[in-house]
């Protein structure tokens, strides 16, 4: 069995008491297709292309400020490489007590791999500074 159920509608002072059935539109309603006219299209248009020269400027503007931030983190983390870098060439000597070899702690190797290594926490830490 199946229940009915009725809508209490307020009509002034009383209320109207309604049923579920409800009649349908006989004819379907269509949404109203939109003309857009010429000068919305040439809005929108010049919209685009504002916004991306917007965006280019943006980048152009942002760009150096990026790069001397990586120069400059990469200065500071290298010379705080250079710095572990020759603690622990000291702490390798006095753990090793070879005397019979000079120990250079700076050659071309090195410094190339201190260089990469610092360059690559430069950028890593100028995103993260970007990104807070």
């Amino acid at each position: 069995m199946s229940e009915t159920k009725y809508h209490f509608k307020r009509e002034g002072n009383h209320f109207n008491l309604s049923s579920p059935v409800q009649e349908r539109p006989s004819t379907p309603v269509y949404p109203k297709p939109v003309k857009h006219s010429i000068w919305s299209r040439i809005g929108s248009f010049f919209g685009i292309l504002f916004s991306g020269i917007m965006m280019i400027f943006g980048f152009l503007l942002a760009t150096p400020f990026f790069i001397l931030g990586v120069l400059w983190n990469w200065i500071i983390s290298f010379i705080g490489l250079s710095i572990f870098w020759l603690l622990a060439c000291a702490v390798y000597r006095v753990f090793t007590n070879n005397n019979n070899f000079e120990l250079e702690p700076f050659n071309n190797t090195s410094l190339s791999i201190l260089l990469i290594i610092s360059l690559i926490v430069a950028i890593m830490a100028t995103i993260g500074r970007i990104r807070e």
